[in-house]
C-alpha cells in the first residue's frame, strides 16, 4: 500500500505487530549502525529501532505511539514508541475491518430484503 507521502508500506492482518504480548527490547531489534537508514525516509541520523517491528526509525517518523499488549483485557498497557509505517499498519487495519463489517451487514440488510420480496 502507499502513505500520503508516497512510501510504500507492506500490510498483511496477520502481522506479527497486532498480536504483540510486550513491547521489543531494544537488544532484541535489528543493529542500528553508519549504515542504517529509516525505514521511511533516507535518515542516517539520530536513528531508533521502532519496539513493534524493530526496524530503525529517525525521530521524524518515531512519534507516534501505540498500546502494548495490543490486546489486553486488563487494560494495563504501555504506550511505546513506533514507527511511522507501523502506525500506519495499525490504521489500514482498523479501516479494512470498519469496511469489512459494513460490507457483511449490507449482505445482511439485502439478504433480508430478498427474503421479504419473495
Amino acid at each position: 500500500m502507499k502513505t500520503n507521502e508516497g512510501a510504500e508500506i507492506e500490510f498483511r492482518f496477520n502481522d506479527p505487530i497486532f498480536e504483540r504480548s510486550k513491547a521489543l527490547e531494544e537488544s532484541e531489534c535489528r543493529t542500528i549502525d553508519e549504515s542504517s537508514e529509516c525505514t521511511s525516509c533516507d535518515e542516517t541520523k539520530k536513528l531508533k529501532p521502532c519496539l513493534l517491528c524493530a526496524l530503525p526509525a529517525c525521530p521524524k517518523h518515531l512519534v507516534y505511539q501505540r498500546p502494548v499488549p495490543v490486546d489486553n483485557p486488563e487494560r494495563k498497557r504501555i504506550a511505546v514508541q513506533v514507527c511511522y509505517n507501523c502506525q500506519n499498519r495499525f490504521l489500514y487495519r482498523e479501516c479494512f475491518t470498519e469496511l469489512l463489517q459494513r460490507h457483511q451487514l449490507f449482505e445482511h440488510v439485502n439478504d433480508l430484503a430478498q427474503k421479504l420480496l419473495k
